[in-house]
């Protein structure tokens, strides 16, 4: 039964549906992030003079936001529909990245992580409700476990390239590359993300069959 459904699993994800953007999307992101992630401390505190604790705060900064605001994102993927939401999610992470590469302020840094924070916050009830809107509820949860194995195995490389651009062609280089992959993403996802419920079955049972 397992094979099964990872192979119908496998079928979506390669049938150019909701479910191969979502994938591609959420990919992309991780690849983009895990690419800076690991150099962010190291900006901050080389070469902006932050601390450890004002970096601590960062990030309780945006988890703070995350909490106070996700309600209001699932509320707006409900009203507005999940794709606008996934769209506004994204152009917010990419504001929030021009932030940080202009901050030269631990205040302005603080405005850099809230947006971050606000993006996810958006981001995440509408992909978690497109998904499950998308995939049939026999395979959901096999569906739910294969995105996020495959989008960390897709990512592992992420901090060897951006060790590479740090090297070669400066400090700000792999911040560089999320705003650069969301702007290319938006106007993909705004005509890709139309979810028609009959498509999404026909796309199961085609997978099934392959």
């Amino acid at each position: 039964g397992l094979r099964t459904d990872l192979m119908t699993v496998g079928g979506m994800l390669i049938a150019g549906g909701v479910v191969t953007w979502l994938f591609l999307s959420d990919g992309l992101r991780d690849i983009a992030l895990n690419m800076e992630n690991q150099f962010r401390p190291l900006y901050m505190q080389n070469l902006m003079g932050i601390t450890n604790t004002q970096i601590g705060l960062l990030q309780a900064v945006a988890s703070l936001v995350i909490m106070a605001v996700t309600g209001f994102g699932g509320w707006f993927s409900d009203k507005r529909g999940e794709r606008i939401a996934i769209v506004l999610g994204y152009a917010v992470m990419a504001c929030g990245q021009f932030v940080f590469l202009i901050s030269r302020t631990f205040l302005a840094f603080v405005g850099a992580w809230a947006l971050f924070g606000v993006g996810w916050a958006l981001l995440t009830p509408a992909y978690d409700s497109l998904i499950s809107k998308a995939v049939p509820d026999r395979i959901r949860g096999t569906a739910f476990g294969l995105f996020s194995t495959s989008t960390s195995f897709v990512s592992l490389p992420a901090p060897l390239i951006g060790s590479f651009l740090w090297q070669n062609f400066g400090p700000r280089t792999p911040f560089l590359v999320l705003p650069v992959v969301i702007v290319v993403m938006l106007p993909l996802l705004w005509m890709k993300l139309k979810l028609d419920p009959m498509q999404a079955e026909a796309e199961v049972e085609v997978a099934a069959a392959n």
